[in-house]
């Protein structure tokens, strides 16, 4: 049997149809739309400088010990390295090494040879090391300070030095040289 529709008489079954399929397109479009989530776009500001931070448990030789050395040694060296980390937008690192520095009225000497200029990097850098070698060929006996300190460029200048305390890194050694049985800390500086 077939179903005549009359003329000016909708088809209930093919309308109701048509219906259905139109709410349920509706639905499924509305739940894509509402399930896109959109991020904001990512943050184009540059990273902010950090200061240096040095990793002294890991500094070699240990800054916790007082080191032995003979000036008949050949080479009468002793490596430094420490590894550093910062966040440094594009500005560079200085490590400068000092002898004696600030100790109660002893000279202090800049250790011209030991400065050391680190490219810019990022926080996240792990294997940034500053490596520097101290000849003590010339030192005197007894007890000497050796102090790293490390800044970025834009905070050093040559005729004044540090700008920013904030911005320094610091660690420190001593070392005993040609020990007699007489040397002390306390001709370091050191509280004995």
């Amino acid at each position: 049997m077939s179903h005549r529709v009359r003329a000016g008489e909708p088809d209930k079954g093919w309308l109701g149809l048509a219906r259905r399929s139109l709410a349920l397109t509706s639905m499924v479009l509305a739940l894509l739309a509402g399930g896109c989530i959109v991020a904001d776009p990512p943050d184009s500001s540059d990273p902010e400088k950090t200061p240096p931070l040095l990793l002294l448990s890991q500094a070699n030789p240990p800054v916790y010990e007082v080191k032995d050395l003979v000036k008949s040694s050949v080479p009468a060296q002793v490596p430094i390295n420490v590894p550093v980390r910062s966040e440094d937008a594009g500005d560079k690192l200085y490590a400068l090494l000092y002898k004696n520095w600030n100790l109660g009225g002893r000279r202090s000497d800049y250790i011209q040879a030991s400065t050391v200029i680190l490219a810019p990097s990022t926080f996240d850098d792990t294997g940034r090391m500053i490596s520097t070698v101290w000849d003590y060929q010339d030192a005197s006996r007894g007890c000497t300070q050796l102090t790293l300190m490390v800044t970025h460029a834009s905070n050093f200048d040559l005729a004044i030095g540090y700008i920013n305390p904030a911005d320094i890194a610091i660690a420190s050694w001593f070392f005993n040289i040609d020990d007699d049985g007489t040397n002390t800390l306390s001709s370091c500086g050191a509280v004995p």
